[in-house]
């Protein structure tokens, strides 16, 4: 779709179809006028904070009616404003009668009129015939998250180290061998949260598999043995035995689809707060195809431990639709079996699973979930 100086958009509880093309510079105008419905005041003021912050001046515009007949007359009256070929309405946003009104009036005008429609990445340019474009891939974590009111505080380290990307590979490949081996490693980095240190019962330094485990990670100077005790190097070494491998594992494979252009933007150990200041923390966040996809790794056996896996369901159920949204998707990781009726539920709530041997296809497993989605 061609360049336009002037946007008309309709205001709605979803910012993302409105502010997209404001990012991309191939299309964005100049001005952007936001019809707003009272109900609607608040989420005008957040749009138009954002799509100022791209470089586009901003005029906002109070429908108080939901006469179809009035909406025209306003929206005639707007755009008497402008010639036909400097303006395009977006009717992708707004209640149905506005979008009704705004479609018939800019028909009737001879207006170009579009719908950006996010599920299959398309532009529909309304007409006799229609067009369409296809949708550019913008959006970054950032701008995402502000457009659903949250902001980021914190992330953890986004560098990979290639020793222990190595160590964490090895640990996904064969869960057979060190299953039971990383149950016994958390156990110990969970008793050594704050002092970094614990004594090893004699029956785990008989148990082969956990000391070679625990020889795999001293030669990357993440812990050592001392006698009896075990011994982490600091905080973070800590964290990365008791599951944070696993992130680390992940977010190689993201980082790869990256460099591939299948993802545009990736955070790992992100700490989020809404506008009231109440907090989040998700594991993996990276956008593509102008989704926010949210990833939750587990190395716990959460078989186990029932309210753990309720709790994980609840939360990612939550994040999906506060910082997600319409276009969010969730997904546990985890790197033991997941049991089928908890694989249920999650999918009767939106959420991906995936779980135990999959996690040696993870980079194929997360192209389907992005196409999919």
């Amino acid at each position: 779709m061609k360049r336009y100086a002037v946007h008309v958009c309709l205001v709605s509880h979803q910012l993302l179809p409105n502010l997209l093309l404001c990012c991309d510079d191939t299309s964005k105008p100049e001005l952007v006028v936001l019809l707003e419905t009272t109900v609607m005041h608040n989420k005008s003021q957040l749009l138009s904070k954002l799509i100022k912050q791209q470089g586009c001046s901003v005029e906002i515009v109070n429908v108080n009616s939901y006469d179809v007949s009035v909406i025209q007359q306003l929206m005639g009256n707007l755009l008497n404003r402008f010639s036909a070929e400097i303006v395009a309405v977006n009717v992708t946003g707004g209640n149905k009668l506005m979008a009704m009104a705004a479609f018939l009036e800019s028909w009737s005008r001879n207006v170009t009129t579009f719908y950006v429609d996010t599920d299959t990445d398309t532009i529909w340019q309304l007409g006799e015939p229609s067009q369409q474009f296809p949708l550019p891939d913008i959006f970054k974590v950032n701008l995402y998250l502000q457009a659903y009111g949250y902001r980021i505080l914190a992330t953890g380290e986004q560098s990979l180290f290639p020793e222990l990307a190595q160590l964490a590979n090895e640990l996904t490949d064969d869960l057979n061998c060190w299953g039971g081996a990383i149950k016994t490693l958390n156990y110990y980095a969970n008793k050594a949260e704050y002092s970094l240190n614990t004594q090893l019962a004699e029956r785990d330094l008989a148990n082969q598999n956990f000391i070679q485990l625990l020889d795999k990670m001293a030669t990357t100077k993440l812990l050592c043995r001392d006698g009896v005790r075990l011994v982490f190097a600091d905080e973070k070494a800590r964290f990365f035995a008791n599951g944070g491998w696993l992130e680390h594992h992940v977010l190689g494979v993201v980082q790869k689809l990256r460099q591939d252009d299948r993802i545009r933007d990736v955070f790992m150990n992100v700490t989020l707060a809404d506008e009231s200041g109440a907090k989040n923390e998700i594991d993996v966040l990276f956008t593509s195809r102008n989704r926010l996809f949210m990833i939750e790794c587990k190395t716990k056996n959460m078989q186990t431990d029932r309210a753990r896996v309720d709790d994980m369901i609840y939360k990612l159920e939550s994040l999906k639709g506060l910082i997600g949204g319409l276009y969010g998707r969730t997904m546990l990781l985890s790197y033991f079996p997941i049991s089928n009726a908890d694989q249920t539920r999650c999918s009767s709530y939106g959420l991906t699973v995936v779980d135990g041997r999959k996690l040696k296809d993870l980079r194929s497993v997360l192209c389907k979930w992005i196409l999919d989605n």
